[in-house]
């Protein structure tokens, strides 16, 4: 997706929003093993993307901070069972670009419904069309030429037909003729 179409449906400078990056804050040192998780050092004296050592959690009766911090843009917290996980909280930045972009596609996916009338009228220009289609294809058998029509209207009218809101208008426009005269060319 390019960044048009991105700010099209958001209305955000990809630039402007958020992203995790994964890096290592420190080169790897003799006799350590480095693993890497969010740009965090696997260690216990290095210090964890929320500016906070690893033994100390958010909360803890301490409250101490080191002097050294890392910035990063995902907040990570200590669980119970000490390994390292997302934070549940939301970040106020995050919602506030966030939640514009997805009311948009909110109000995008509504579908506007159709009544009863609209869909017989639909279906009655459809079986009228099949009905076109299918006297093409007599007179291109008449001529000696193939009669490929149906077989080129065949793919949208399957593809209509699948949909079980469209079956019942079909029928009572009278769909079903239309399909035993496409039938009888064969």
């Amino acid at each position: 997706m390019s960044d048009e179409n991105w700010n099209e449906l958001f209305g955000e400078n990809l630039d402007d929003l958020p992203i995790a990056q994964t890096q290592v804050t420190k080169p790897p040192q003799e006799g350590k093993e480095t693993r890497l998780r969010k740009g965090v050092l696997d260690d216990e004296s290095d210090v964890s993307t929320g500016g906070q050592p690893r033994g100390d959690a958010e909360g803890s009766p301490s409250g101490e901070i080191s002097g050294s911090s890392s910035s990063s843009s995902s907040e990570e917290s200590e669980g119970e069972d000490g390994e390292m996980g997302h934070s549940l909280e939301k970040k106020p930045r995050e919602s506030k670009l966030l939640q514009p972009a997805l009311d948009r596609l909110k109000k995008r996916r509504k579908k506007k419904e159709m009544d009863s009338g609209e869909k017989f009228e639909r279906m009655e220009s459809l079986v009228n069309s099949m009905y076109d289609v299918s006297a093409a294809d007599r007179e291109s058998l008449t001529t000696g030429q193939p009669a490929l029509a149906k077989l080129q209207m065949l793919e949208k009218i399957r593809g209509i037909l699948v949909k079980q809101a469209w079956q019942e208008p079909f029928i009572e426009a009278g769909g079903l003729s239309a399909i035993a005269d496409w039938l009888a060319l064969v």
